[in-house]
This record gives structure tokens, sequence and C-alpha cells, in this order.
């Protein structure tokens, strides 16, 4: 018996209108399981929280802010490549240590153990990177015995021995990658040229210096500005009848000079060509020293300058030059990558990102770029 096709179509009908009710309600309580599992945690990383791998509890989060010198290097946590390069912020850490690695073509990687802490940000800043070639330059044709320079000036003084016309000057006015050029300090008039340096006096930050000098037998003491192209020498011997231990002055001063003797302390005002004697050691000004801002210890060294924004360690020992992270976080890197002239000073100009020194080998003053570029000066990280 054959079925009427309106009575099919209606039979579907009334299965479908009975099925409908069900399916509604099968998808509506699917909707809401998946809406009562994901809406907490979606809640959860919003408020800074993840699970943790180890002890699948769910912790609060930490961050870590990283950023390098030179900038745009790839950066790896536990050898995963993120996305970014530096300087960059990776968010959402479980409290833990964690493998934090740095690469920039043509230096050498950058690795740590990095800390993270919960509600904290570990803050890794301006890592120097060092190149796999550094740029080493000679300055000079002349071998050197002898480098004078003083933190905070634009100059440096070198010289092959004690006479006072083979010292030359290199002014340090330009920036990073400039040209340095060496220039005798005396002129070929000056009366002093055949005098004999017996001590130096500098003070840090101070463009002023002082020489003990010996010329005709006798003994000298001269006060000088080499800011100007001709070098300005005033003969203050007068002022200092005496030999004193040693003489201080202010930075920025150049009128008042302190020398000190076994028991006493002399004023001498430099333009009035007067001797204040015998004044209160009270009334010598003090020089503070600023504070280092580091969470490492200074290294043990013959010579130290903080470098790259306060975030590098830069010093000699012996011949050996290192640098070492200003952060200590596990094991703070040392790199050893230079040796230089045992018995002279080394300086480091922040102006040109340069170290200079007398090399162990030729004796001849060279240079070597330390920073290629200015440090990163990063913004607050809640800006970022």
């Amino acid at each position: 018996m054959a079925h009427h096709p309106y009575l099919i179509d209606f039979k579907a009908a009334f299965l479908y209108k009975r099925r409908m009710p069900l399916l509604r309600k099968i998808f509506f309580y699917v909707f809401v399981l998946i809406y009562l599992f994901i809406c907490p945690l979606i809640i959860l990383r919003m408020l800074g929280f993840v699970k943790d791998p180890i002890t699948h509890r769910w912790v609060k989060t930490g961050i870590i802010y990283a950023s390098s010198n030179p900038p745009n290097a790839r950066v790896f946590i536990n050898n995963h490549r993120l996305t970014e390069t530096t300087p960059t912020v990776i968010r959402d850490l479980a409290p833990n240590n964690y493998k934090l690695r740095m690469e920039l073509d043509g230096y050498v990687p950058w690795e740590n153990t990095i800390p993270v802490v919960d509600k904290k940000a570990t803050s890794i800043e301006n890592i120097l990177l060092a190149p796999v070639q550094w740029k080493i330059k000679t300055l000079n044709t002349l071998p050197l015995r002898k480098l004078i320079g003083v933190v905070g000036n634009n100059y440096l003084l070198v010289t092959p021995d004690n006479i006072l016309q083979n010292i030359s000057i290199l002014r340090l006015t330009k920036d990073i990658e400039g040209t340095d050029e060496l220039e005798p300090l005396l002129s070929e008039e000056s009366i002093y040229r055949d005098g004999r340096v017996l001590r130096y006096f500098t003070m840090p930050a101070s463009p002023f210096f002082i020489l003990e000098i010996i010329i005709s037998e006798k003994h000298k003491y001269l006060w000088i500005d080499p800011r100007e192209k001709t070098t300005h020498i005033e003969d203050i011997s007068e002022l200092l009848p005496q030999t004193p231990s040693r003489l201080f002055w202010e930075p920025n001063e150049d009128k008042n000079i302190y020398a000190f003797y076994p028991s006493s302390v002399n004023r001498l005002n430099i333009k009035a060509k007067a001797i204040y004697p015998n004044i209160d050691e009270k009334d010598v000004p003090i020089v503070k020293k600023q504070p280092v801002d580091s969470d490492v210890p200074l290294p043990k060294a013959d010579q130290c300058f903080l470098i790259n924004n306060g975030d590098t360690f830069l010093y000699k020992r012996g011949k050996d030059i290192y640098l070492m992270d200003a952060q200590s976080y596990v094991t703070p890197r040392v790199t050893n990558f230079l040796s230089v002239e045992n018995n002279s000073d080394v300086f480091f100009s922040e102006r040109t990102g340069k170290l200079y020194y007398i090399d162990d080998h030729t004796h001849l003053l060279s240079s070597i770029q330390v920073l290629h570029h200015k440090p990163f000066i990063p913004k607050p990280i809640a800006e970022t």
C-alpha cells in the first residue's frame, strides 16, 4: 500500500518538533558547562594567575623586563624563542628560575638564570653584548709608557717619559664612533718644555690639573687648564714654598687650592696669589663619593668604571681588562677581553664609548670600542 507524500512530511515535521526541545537543552547545558569552565580561567588570567606546571596549582605571575645594548636582540626563555626583540616585557611567568638568553648577529650570546617572583618585575637592563670581533684602533706611532685620565673629563694625557714637552693630550670631544687625534700639551714656545714631571695632581670631574716639575734645578708647580686649544698654564710655585703631601680642590673651583702638610693645611688663592696658612681642616670642603647603584659588590681591581648607564662594570686587574654585569642574578657574567700595559692606567669615556689604553706589546696608545650604541633608557614598566 503506497504512502501518501503529505503524510510522510507530516510525520517528519512531528518528529522534528519533538526533538528540537531536547537539542536545545543539550546545546544550552553544553554552553553553560563551557562558560562555567572557561570564564573562571579568563578571570584568573586577567588577574595575573597561571597554573604552575610543576605543582599544578594556580599561582600569581611575575614578569621579566629585558633590554640589551645594542638593542633588537632575539630573546629566548627556557630555549623557547619569543616573537619580540629587546627591549621587551615577558609576562605571565610562574614563580621560578628561568634561563634567559639574548642573541644578536655579530655578538656573543648572553645567557643567565633569572629568578621570577610573584607580583613583581625582574629587570634585566642594558645587558652589554660583547662583539665577536672587537674594534681596536691605534692612535699614535711612538711608544708610550704612561696614561693619565681623570674621571668626568673630556681629555686624557699620554707620555713616553717624564719630559714635559713629550706629553700629548687627547681631547675626547667626539661622540661614539668619533675620530681621536693626539696633540702636544705645550706649544713650541712654552718655557716649560724642558721640565721633568715629578707628580701629577688631579681631581675627579675637575677640568684642571697641577704638575710638580723640576726645571733648571728648581721645583715648580704649574696649574694647567687644557680646555682651550692653547693650554693655559699658571705658575703657582710661590704659593707652595714647601712640598705638600697632597693638593685638593673642588671639581669646578678655579681659585682655591688646599695644600696638605704633615701638621697643617694651607688655603691658596690662585687669583689673589695669597696664602692663608694653618686653616682648620673643618673648613676644607669634602667631596662626597657617589654611591654605586649595583646589586653586585665592586670587583677587586686596580681601576674600575661603572659604564653603560651604570649597568656594567669595566675594570682592570693587573694587565687584564674585564666586563661584568652590575646586576646579580645567580652568577654575573664576567668577560676578559683585553690585555694592556701593566704599569699604566686605562681610561674609559662615556662620550666616545671607548676604552683608551697602552698596548702591552706595541706600547702604542690604542682605543677599543666598548659601547657601540648609547645605553637604552627604558620607560617605566607600567608604560610598556
